[in-house]
């Protein structure tokens, strides 16, 4: 019945329209009669004006009927339509089309979203661009024109799967197109230039993909003006329109066009140069506007001291040698390849840390009254050992959790729950960082280091003679030789200079990076072993790197500092997964599964493991017993076979190894009283390492941590000698590491250059060199392949089953007292306790400088005042110096080794008047270390650990 019904209606449907069809020939038929067309009829009803009144009937018999229109325009565009008729409605068409499409560019370029001359040149000029919204911000300008290049671009099968690939591709070439219509969209072209910049691309790739439209010129990008005559160059006004591509820089409401500023140039100078007219190009204007941005910092920071500011925070510097080649395109004579040694340094924002804190004169006074530094100040107290303690079997766990397998993965947040406790934990927060210009200042001599430092605090805009510099701290952190020469420079001049011209006012804070790069060189010497030996001495680090299937290390020529690193690192791990078994009768892949294993069960092994295998006491008791032995000459005595050298080498090597990756941890978690603790200990064992220098600069650091710096300059030193430039729980990093990873960037960018490179090229990229990168990181991650922004950490599981294999098969961590030539195998020695025995000379030189230099601080210049007088300090307030601790008891401690040493003052004063730097009566050369490279960006990550 439905179908009869449905059949009966179709019919009567077309019936209808058979009649509709018939009275429509009538009407054209009387049309005719009257000599009216279907074409007249058809103006008439389509124009407003003269079928006035008529706009009902225009509406339902056209308009109002959904889908009338198209059907219409589809048939006169049919095939079986003439080609006249095609023709021309095809025609009008493109007319209306191009006629959207250019109103639509036109409105684009009135907006000005993409026009870089509305935008100052500045951090937000990099830092705000986001290809996904400036594509959606577009497709909504653009709609037609974003329709138009869809359907060109994708066939019906590509469109049912779409991805944001082709809307990326279509968002690229509206860019293009637009900037084809007006050059002032130029906007992304220009961030795209300063991207590749960024990534090292070379000129001829910025060339080509400029000709392509993709990016900037590289004129554009780096000037065209004559570097020799280049100058600063300040023109105010109303902000015009650049020619072509031409940027300039608007700070303010004025618009300013900074040239290429001589390095600490100050600002009266830069106002009042002659203006160049020729092309500045974005960089320098970038770079110029990073410079402005830190001077203005730097002023309001010293502006901050009225009461409408309470917590004001300062600045605080970093610097560390850049060395790289200037290499000519032709040896011709006069030009030739040169090896360029400079400097380039960072000022960063402090954290907490109020100006009244920061008093040159409370400095002093606490100098002039500081004790000297006793072993006492060094040992470790009970209450340390025990919370070191904790913290390595904390370390023990975080290793097996970490590298344990998937199986011991859901107690990552039980470990979280029992990190250890803290004293001085550093809160999270984000560290403000300006990169500042290179300096073609060789800071290899005493002399370099005080340029760098002047010209330094010239460029952040201080006034070096002013009162307000000289009566303020200023904080400056740098590798371990800097810190020494700069000292060496405050030692010669105080007490015969002015006061103001002696960096009194300048206090030195450490480098916690090149810490770790000597502390990783020590443990791999002193554990490095012979690799002549091979599996005869199977715990040694020579072997585990041939286990491991390395390329070769050799000691004298060391590879860079990852490599050394992570082998150590390995080592480690494996010997803690491999212990664990040792301690709990388990395998690794079964511990977990046993019903008795449980969180509370891995922390009771974690403390086995730490007082099992990385006690240093049980190797002095095995070593003593065969030393007592021996020394009778009884040959029957059993204890001379005691021990094993395989087996004590591998616990000391555990109780090195897990001290360097604690400090790591410490450093990433901003605990630093762990860091101090550890610290302490290197302090005697850099000694037995071989790291004299560093060994005497913890002497320093710990003296004026414990005895010298007043307390509220310490908490400040101690809140920012980590920096955290996310913001982020565990990402704090050491601020010499920051300064080597942005020195890294710097040499990548500056290979863009080409051969025609030179320092004020240098000067000109180093100050936003961070806004670079950070833009490099940005666009990888919004717009390259799924790389993430930094180096992920390599796969280690075969490589810890390799070397947990060997250890297992080697029986390292087990005791074997008749070993095969075990008599062959090096004694390592217990750098602890040897760097005990050797401080005693050392510390009793070091206290016998500090005095002189106390004294020092009181004697008269031929023209002037003593530092003392300078700053407010009576000379005759009490020195503890001169009576060894408070009370007046002149004799050290029982324990105190530097009572045995001499007192004598002529072997060393920290810098003798020719500006040499000695450390404990030897000239520094003597003391030269095979340092490691920094060549690649794995050397200089900022986090190397991944978790």
């Amino acid at each position: 019945m439905e179908a009869e019904a449905r059949a009966a209606e179709v019919a009567a449907e077309h019936e209808a329209t058979l009649e509709k069809h018939t009275r429509i020939r009538a009407v054209l038929e009387y049309m005719k009669s009257k000599e009216i067309t279907y074409g007249d009829l058809l103006l008439f009803m389509s124009d407003p004006t003269a079928s006035s009144g008529l706009g009902e009937e225009r509406y339902r018999g056209l308009f109002g009927t959904r889908g009338r229109v198209e059907q219409i325009l589809t048939n006169w565009v049919s095939p079986s339509n003439s080609k006249t008729g095609r023709t021309a409605v095809t025609n009008w068409a493109l007319e209306h089309v191009k006629s959207l499409v250019s109103k639509e560019g036109q409105g684009v370029t009135r907006a000005g979203t993409l026009q870089a001359f509305r935008r100052p040149v500045d951090k937000a000029f990099a830092g705000d661009f986001n290809m996904p919204v400036l594509l959606s911000t577009l497709r909504d300008l653009c709609p037609s024109m974003s329709q138009v290049l869809f359907a060109f671009s994708t066939t019906q099968r590509q469109q049912r799967k779409l991805s944001g690939w082709y809307e990326q591709l279509i968002g690229s070439a509206l860019l293009i197109l637009l900037r084809a219509r007006s050059q002032r969209n130029s906007y992304v072209g220009h961030v795209m230039g300063l991207y590749l910049y960024a990534t090292g691309a070379s000129r001829q790739l910025v060339s080509v993909l400029s000709h392509m439209g993709l990016s900037s010129s590289y004129q554009t990008l780096a000037g065209t003006r004559t570097r020799a005559t280049a100058r600063a160059t300040i023109s105010t006004g109303s902000d015009s329109e650049c020619a072509g591509d031409q940027t300039p820089t608007r700070i303010g409401g004025t618009s300013r066009t900074l040239g290429d500023p001589a390095p600490a140039v100050s600002m009266d100078t830069m106002e009042t140069q002659p203006q160049d007219m020729r092309r500045t190009g974005i960089l320098q204007s970038l770079s110029n506007s990073c410079r402005m941005s830190l001077r203005e910092r730097t002023k309001a920071a010293g502006a901050a001291a009225n009461p409408s500011h309470p917590e004001p925070d300062g600045l605080a510097n970093v610097y560390d040698n850049i060395n790289f080649m200037f290499r000519a395109a032709e040896q011709i004579l006069g030009r030739k390849d040169s090896q360029e040694n400079g400097t380039c340094a960072t000022a960063f924002s402090l954290f907490k840390a109020p100006r009244e804190y920061m008093r040159t004169a409370n400095l002093m006074r606490s100098y002039h009254r500081a004790p000297p530094l006793t072993f006492k100040d060094l040992r470790l107290t009970r209450e340390e050992t025990g919370a070191l303690r904790q913290r390595l079997i904390w370390t023990v766990m975080q290793i097996v959790v970490q590298h344990g397998g998937e199986s011991f993965k859901p107690w990552r947040s039980k470990l979280t729950e029992c990190v250890p406790l803290s004293t001085h934990r550093i809160p999270v927060h984000t560290t403000e960082i300006f990169p500042m210009p290179a300096m073609e200042i060789d800071e290899s001599s005493t002399t370099g280091n005080a340029k760098v430092l002047d010209a330094m605090f010239t460029e952040m805009g201080y006034d070096l003679g002013s009162p307000d510099f000289t009566e303020n701290v200023r904080i400056v952190f740098g590798d371990q030789l800097s810190m020494a020469r700069v000292r060496a420079v405050v030692n010669t001049r105080v007490g015969h200079d002015d006061p103001s011209q002696s960096y009194l006012n300048v206090v030195f804070a450490p480098g916690f990076f090149h810490y770790q790069m000597a502390a990783t060189h020590g443990v791999l010497e002193t554990h490095w072993g012979d690799p002549s030996l091979g599996a005869r001495d199977p715990g040694s680090l020579s072997f585990h790197n041939t286990v491991l299937d390395r390329k070769p290390i050799v000691l004298s020529s060391l590879p860079p500092y990852r490599t050394c690193r992570d082998l150590t690192f390995v080592s480690l791990y494996a010997r803690v997964l491999h212990c664990l078994e040792q301690v709990s009768g388990h395998k690794l892949d079964e511990y977990v599964a046993k019903s008795s294993s449980s969180f509370e069960k891995l922390q009771r092994d974690a403390a086995a493991i730490v007082d099992e295998y990385a006690n240093p006491a049980k190797v002095a008791h095995l070593r003593g017993s065969r030393e007592e032995a021996r020394r009778t000459s009884d040959t029957s005595d059993d204890r001379c076979d005691q021990g094993d050298p395989v087996y004590e080498n591998a616990i000391l090597f555990l109780r090195d190894a897990l001290l360097l990756r604690h400090f790591a941890d410490a450093i990433k978690s901003g605990t630093s009283d762990h860091l101090i603790t550890v610290l302490k200990l290197w302090a005697l064992g850099f000694r037995a390492m071989g790291r004299v220098k560093y060994a005497h600069e913890l002497l320093h650091l710990l003296h004026n941590l414990i005895h010298v710096w007043p307390h509220e300059l310490r908490e400040i030193i101690m809140n920012n000698w980590l920096v955290n430039t996310t913001g982020k729980v565990n990402g704090f990093i050491p601020v010499d590491l920051l300064q080597e990873h942005l020195n890294f960037w710097i040499k990548v960018i500056y290979k863009a250059h080409g051969s025609n490179a030179s320092w004020e090229w240098l000067e000109t990229i180093s100050p936003c060199i961070e806004i670079l990168r950070q833009l490099a990181n940005q666009i990888n991650s919004e717009l390259g392949s799924k790389q993430g922004v930094k180096h992920h950490s390599p796969d280690l599981t075969k490589d810890i089953h390799e070397l947990m294999e060997s250890l297992r098969r080697h029986g390292v961590y087990s005791p074997e007292q008749h070993r095969p030539d075990r008599d062959t195998i090096q004694v390592i020695p217990n750098v602890l306790s040897a760097g005990i025995h050797a401080l005693a000379a050392p510390l009793a030189e070091y206290n016998a400088v500090f005095r002189k230099m106390q004294d020092r601080r009181a004697m008269v210049p031929i023209i002037g005042k003593s530092a003392l007088e300078t700053f407010g300090v009576h000379r005759d307030e009490e020195c503890l110096s001169s009576t060894g601790v408070p009370g007046g008891n002149t004799e050290a401690p029982e324990d105190d080794p530097s009572s045995s040493g001499s007192e004598s003052e002529s072997s060393s004063n920290g810098g003798d008047s020719d500006g040499e730097v000695r450390y404990e009566g030897v000239d520094v050369d003597s003391f030269r270390d095979v340092f490691f490279a920094l060549d690649a960006a794995e050397d200089v990550e900022l986090d190397m650990d991944g978790y």
